[in-house]
């Protein structure tokens, strides 16, 4: 994601902004499944796929997190149980129901249209029809973050920043956006601001590769050569074999090459 040297760092940030893509497009798979047709007053059958709850069940179908209640209660359930992934719950469907089910299955159309038109490097037009989607449906927030993502793809961070500032607010342990963030602050120069994601990131996944190394290459900006260095080993403690591998060995040869071997 990121480099010290300027054509190092164009070259991470086609890479990263192609990862971040394919992340997005793999943990958008089930949302491509639209909700089943239905009729006024009917009873539709709905399969709970994983980390759905009722509440957002009830978002989906409703339009309405506060309607989560009743549906838990017409499948004999308390609000406080969770839906069993793959298990099969039937949603009651009024006259205003189905009509917002409509307008979802059109927006998570073009949704799904927007992420065609996103793998194939389409960004502005992907860009357009996520907001098309975002007319009919403003609840798809996927569709806001792989907005995001094409702003960034497209080297217009400032857009993305408002974007992903409003979906943290509200997702403040979401890794993929708090990520995704940093990433956009530091191709602003807003490196403090970068660094306070990353670490955010990490308090909540240690592991989390990649915001190791934007980390590392935070300090290496900031001229922080030991946190560098110590972020560089935390790296490669878990990552010694990929290309980032590679690259990070070689951050880290240059930084203790500089230090006089002392670290």
């Amino acid at each position: 994601m990121m480099r010290v040297y300027a054509k190092e760092a164009w070259r991470l940030l086609i890479l990263s902004a192609v990862v971040m893509l394919v992340i997005v497009l793999s943990s958008c798979g089930v949302r491509k499944v639209q909700p089943p047709p239905a009729r006024p007053g009917k009873v539709v059958t709905h399969r709970v796929a994983f980390g759905e709850t009722w509440r957002s069940i009830a978002r989906d179908f409703y339009g309405d997190e506060s309607r989560a209640k009743e549906i838990a209660s017409y499948n004999g359930m308390k609000i406080g149980e969770k839906p069993e992934p793959g298990s099969g719950i039937r949603i009651p469907l009024k006259a205003g129901d189905a009509e917002h089910l409509e307008m979802r299955r059109k927006a998570l159309s073009l949704y799904n249209d927007g992420l065609d038109l996103a793998s194939k490097r389409r960004f502005a037009a992907a860009i357009e029809t996520f907001d098309r989607a975002l007319e009919l449906d403003g609840g798809i927030e996927m569709a806001r973050y792989n907005k995001a993502v094409c702003y960034q793809n497209l080297g217009m961070h400032d857009r993305a920043v408002k974007i992903l500032e409003v979906l943290c607010r509200a997702n403040p342990k979401n890794v993929d956006y708090l990520f995704a963030l940093g990433n956009s602050f530091f191709y602003l120069g807003r490196y403090s601001e970068a660094e306070e994601r990353f670490d955010a990131v990490l308090k909540i996944k240690s592991g989390h590769l990649k915001a190791l190394y934007a980390l590392a290459t935070v300090y290496e900006k900031e001229g922080r050569s030991e946190k560098a260095i110590e972020t560089w080993r935390r790296y490669l403690a878990l990552d010694g074999t990929s290309e980032w591998a590679d690259e990070a060995r070689k951050h880290l040869s240059s930084l203790q090459g500089a230090s006089g071997g002392r670290h």
